[in-house]
């Protein structure tokens, strides 16, 4: 195992995911206009959304782990300013996870789409 705290490891994927999910879901979108995949793969985005919200809650659960370690070499403002910025993410991840599900379910049940 690393000797590195626990949240630089974690950080990066939910970060990963909020970067790839738009470019997956334009994808997806085209993909599913031209008929190349099935309706159903629309799930993707609701499902990355929720995976983006889940990782970003576990990066920042284990920030406040190693927050007094890093608050003593960089300052308790800059660590509050990031913090902050990091709940910013975790709840615009669930408001557009519950959208996306929403808009997901409304199309489902107009399309006739199962998740499987």
């Amino acid at each position: 195992m690393t000797s590195l705290p626990l949240h630089p490891l974690v950080v990066h994927l939910p970060i990963a995911l909020a970067v790839l999910l738009p470019i997956v879901a334009l994808a997806l979108a085209i993909a599913i206009a031209r008929g190349a995949i099935a309706r159903r793969w629309f799930w993707v985005v609701p499902i990355g959304l929720l995976l983006t919200a889940a990782t970003g809650y576990a990066a920042m659960s284990t920030g406040e782990l190693d927050e007094g370690k890093v608050g003593r070499l960089i300052g308790k403002k800059l660590v509050h300013e990031h913090e902050e910025r990091a709940e910013l993410f975790v709840w615009s991840a669930v408001g557009l996870a519950v959208a996306a599900f929403a808009v997901a379910f409304l199309a489902a049940r107009s399309f006739g789409v199962t998740l499987i």
